[in-house]
């Protein structure tokens, strides 16, 4: 715990790279979750409650943050 609360962003980082690692095989979506497009070079791979969220950018990253539930459901339902 000690380590975990002197340098948190490294710990919760490795944490994510991880979680991105595990999950991309699996990854049921080609474009990306909030604007549908085809991920190009400035793909963002994001985590948020040790789920991958596959982006086409930062611009949809934004509009990720402002509603996530409504766009983890649609990728729970992708799962299925």
């Amino acid at each position: 715990m000690a380590k975990l609360k002197k340098e948190p962003a490294k710990y919760f980082g490795e944490l994510d790279l991880a979680v991105v690692e595990s999950q991309m095989k699996d990854y049921p979506l080609k474009t990306c979750l909030v604007s549908g497009k085809p991920p190009g070079s400035e793909l963002v791979d994001y985590v948020i409650a040790n789920q991958l969220v596959r982006l086409a950018d930062f611009d949809q990253l934004i509009l990720f943050q402002e509603a996530p539930g409504k766009f983890l459901k649609k990728l729970q339902a992708a799962r299925h």
